[in-house]
């Protein structure tokens, strides 16, 4: 008897250990709904040029694909990658560029990165998110000098480089507010209570 109740109390935590309601199975209006919210509503934050005007603009658009990504699974990250990459070269004056190629990318890295259990989320979610942010801030640098857009500003990567470190710890806070934001957002979006399962044996057993 004594090994029964063991094994029921392994199952009951094994089961609060899972992801809460953003990992699970929903129709397929719902996710739509909720994803086209979340990017009319971050997008719009983020262009805003009122609210960015001491600290760097949380980049809510590239963190989409990689939070759908780790909690979704890697066709809903590689959409959401493909779509908010479209949307940052679109809102950045270009079409089809390296937005959506980086989009796509960080959609489908984070597909493979995906669990549905509460510690491996959380230990890869805690070390994706400044990863991505010193890989783009990486890529932004190497393109900046490699490819100016204003030819009369001097060319010097030492310059880069310093300007790039200087505003890099106020990018990582800006980044980390936006991750937990959007997590915050799909929570809501998916939002479900659980119901207690009625069990018939008592705690006394």
């Amino acid at each position: 008897m004594c090994s029964f109740c063991w094994i029921m109390r392994s199952r009951r935590m094994w089961k609060g250990d899972l992801m809460p309601s953003i990992s699970r199975s929903l129709p397929l209006w719902q996710r739509v709904f909720v994803y086209a919210l979340l990017l009319f509503i971050l997008a719009s934050i983020q262009v805003d040029p009122g609210l960015w005007t001491r600290f760097p603009a949380p980049d809510f658009l590239l963190f989409l694909p990689l939070i759908i990504g780790l909690t979704r699974g890697g066709r809903e990250g590689f959409a959401m990658g493909l779509i908010a990459g479209f949307l940052r070269d679109y809102l950045g004056g270009r079409l089809y560029g390296l937005g959506m190629l980086e989009g796509m990318i960080i959609g489908l890295i984070a597909g493979l990165l995906f669990s549905d259990t509460k510690r491996v989320f959380w230990r890869r979610f805690l070390l994706a998110w400044p990863a991505l942010t010193l890989s783009h801030e990486l890529l932004m640098l190497m393109l900046s000098y490699f490819f100016p857009l204003d030819r009369s500003l001097p060319r010097s990567f030492a310059l880069i480089l310093r300007s790039s470190a200087e505003r890099l710890p106020y990018v990582l806070l800006a980044n980390m507010f936006a991750a937990v934001l959007i997590l915050f957002f799909l929570w809501l979006g998916f939002y479900h209570k659980k119901k207690r399962e009625k069990s018939g044996i008592s705690r006394g057993i």
